[in-house]
């Protein structure tokens, strides 16, 4: 059962990743990202933002690849 959670959860985010990678470059940028903060979280201030961008870009490359977005999407 987990493994089907964990399947649903997958093809869940990916379809919100899809979303926000407006220009389908398979990855989120900065602007893709604050689209999405605002969607999920209104009135995130610009350091609340910095910051979750920074948590989320794990390898620091500017771009939210969807294994960061998936990792990030999945911790509970």
């Amino acid at each position: 059962m987990k493994s089907r959670r964990r399947s649903l959860r997958r093809s869940e985010a990916r379809e919100i990743f899809n979303h926000y990678d407006r220009n389908k470059n398979g990855n989120i940028d900065k602007p893709e990202f604050f689209a999405l903060s605002e969607a999920i979280g209104p009135g995130m201030t610009p350091e609340e933002l910095e910051i979750g961008w920074a948590e989320i870009d794990r390898n620091g490359n500017g771009r939210i690849s969807f294994d960061e977005f998936f990792a990030w999407w999945s911790e509970e």
